[in-house]
């Protein structure tokens, strides 16, 4: 888990990532088991950039999102 610059919190869960607020209320969800592009088949890691971008690993690839849940960027190839 990882907190964005707004004091929400980011965590994976399953094969979605989840932002709650400080009440623990869900704002966000996205992510389902697969190879797309906003799909996740073995996440393991999750963190904030400075800049605010949620980074999810996805073994072997590496993908960040805007914390609204828009794909920026992947590296490295789906597994």
């Amino acid at each position: 888990m990882a907190y964005l610059p707004n004091g929400d919190l980011v965590v994976l869960d399953d094969h979605s990532v989840l932002i709650v607020d400080g009440d623990g209320r869900e704002l966000r969800r996205w992510g389902r088991l697969g190879e797309g592009p906003e799909e996740f088949t073995r996440p393991s890691a999750i963190g904030v950039s400075q800049g605010g971008d949620i980074l999810v690993g996805d073994m072997p690839r590496v993908m960040a999102f805007d914390p609204l849940g828009e794909l920026l960027t992947t590296h490295g190839r789906s597994a």
